[in-house]
């Protein structure tokens, strides 16, 4: 008889912890559902013409991402998005009238890369907000932090390539836009997004006419080598130009200190001998970072000149 009251009691236990199970999964669905739906009705918000519309655009959509993200707060998107909001409020000056406060964006980016610490996606978006709040030394860990995630996308290294124009520090800023035109076809794209960040600069300038990019190295010694001045190793074409007070027998492209072909020269400009070398000579697969130059005899090169045309 006790035996029987066990069992039985052992049954209603087990049914009601499936009940509870079964309640759980329901909540779960349900919850999961309203957060979708809440998430999918602001993604397709479509963003207003009229500036005076957009204080009511950025109240409704934050109203229903922030619904998303309480209601999934596992769900690393909802985070993320809600983040972006604010942050493009606060871009445009909205921030004082939704009562934002900038530490809340970047609280919702850690709290997107804590639940998903591998999407470059959220690193490279909080570098980018720590680029714009003038915190350089977390904006250049987020956004080298993103390369490294993602070393194929053109985005991460046009954003750092941004980052470091911003702060002056030009061949850095260069050569990560050369890495953003290496792995993308939009060049242009890259371009016109980077144009106004070279404005200014004394080493790096370009000219969307003329479609190109330029850096200038001062070296002044007899040799420049490719890999020490910290080019990345792309198979990229390039001009270079040498610029010499004298006038050397050779100027020449050496492949691991091996000769490998001569500038030729060109026209005198401003009291310079100028040699020029075009890199779209260069076998497949040829990169940069292996090559030198030098002269013969040793004379004084005054600049490097890398243009970068497309």
């Amino acid at each position: 008889m006790q035996e029987k009251f066990l069992n039985k009691k052992q049954s209603n236990l087990v049914f009601g912890f499936s009940l509870a199970i079964i309640a759980l999964c329901v909540l779960f669905i349900v919850s999961s559902l309203g957060a979708e739906l809440a998430y999918n009705s602001a993604s397709s918000k479509v963003y207003p013409t009229l500036a005076s519309e957009r204080f009511s655009y950025y109240n409704n959509v934050l109203t229903l991402v922030a619904s998303a993200a309480s209601r999934r707060k596992d769900n690393s998107q909802y985070l993320a998005k809600e983040a972006d909001y604010f942050f493009k409020a606060v871009e445009e000056g909205l921030g004082p009238i939704l009562h934002l406060d900038e530490s809340k964006i970047e609280n919702l980016y850690r709290r997107a890369i804590q639940l998903n610490p591998l999407n470059y996606q959220y690193h490279l978006k909080l570098g980018w907000f720590y680029a714009q709040t003038k915190k350089t030394q977390a904006a250049e860990e987020e956004l080298i932090k993103a390369t490294e995630l993602y070393p194929t996308d053109a985005q991460a290294y046009l954003y750092l390539g941004k980052f470091y124009l911003k702060n002056k520090r030009e061949w850095l800023g260069f050569k990560n836009l050369l890495i953003a035109f290496y792995h993308s076809v939009e060049h242009w794209q890259i371009f016109d997004e980077a144009q106004t960040d070279m404005i200014g600069l004394s080493q790096v300038s370009s000219d969307r006419a003329g479609h190109f990019m330029r850096y200038i190295f001062y070296p002044l010694r007899s040799t420049f080598d490719f890999k020490e001045e910290g080019f990345p190793p792309l198979t990229i074409a390039l001009n270079i130009r040498v610029y010499m007070k004298d006038s050397p027998e050779e100027v020449a492209l050496l492949y691991r200190a091996i000769h490998y072909q001569n500038f030729k020269k060109i026209e005198s400009s401003e009291g310079y001998n100028v040699y020029e070398f075009l890199l779209n000579t260069f076998p497949p697969k040829t990169d940069l970072s292996n090559f030198s130059i030098g002269t013969k005899p040793s004379s004084l090169m005054e600049k490097v000149e890398i243009t970068y045309a497309f």
